[in-house]
């Protein structure tokens, strides 16, 4: 996915007044299949916009849930990655962090107790 793909999708998928800007993103017409792998078409900002305003709307609602789900793995998964690297730095490392970021532990500790709400 592009950096510009990225924008659209992330900017429009949670307004129902733009939802066909992030439709026309994730479904597009495949120009390419060979043994189970395809390629899709480049993305063209609103090429597909008034076909995609008939789309099924439980195509829409599982595009949300997917990336919803997807970004609260990402953040699970970056706060444990984060979590091992602190065990591995030398302690200098974890010292000048610690410095400069006085308060941080409570803070990943309340965003860890909002992920897990939020996952409800």
């Amino acid at each position: 996915m592009s950096y510009g793909e990225f924008l659209d999708l992330n900017a429009n998928i949670s307004e129902w007044d733009s939802m066909v800007v992030a439709m026309g993103v994730l479904y597009r017409p495949i120009t390419k299949e060979q043994s189970g792998k395809y390629l899709i078409e480049e993305y063209k900002g609103d090429t597909y916009h008034d076909a995609l305003k008939e789309m099924p709307m439980n195509a829409v609602i599982g595009s949300m849930v997917f990336f919803w789900n997807l970004g609260l793995d990402c953040t699970t998964y970056i706060t444990k990655y984060l979590e091992e690297e602190m065990k591995t730095m030398p302690f200098q490392s974890q010292l000048n962090l610690v410095n400069n970021g006085i308060g941080i532990q409570q803070s990943m500790s309340s965003l860890g107790e909002t992920l897990q709400s939020m996952k409800r």
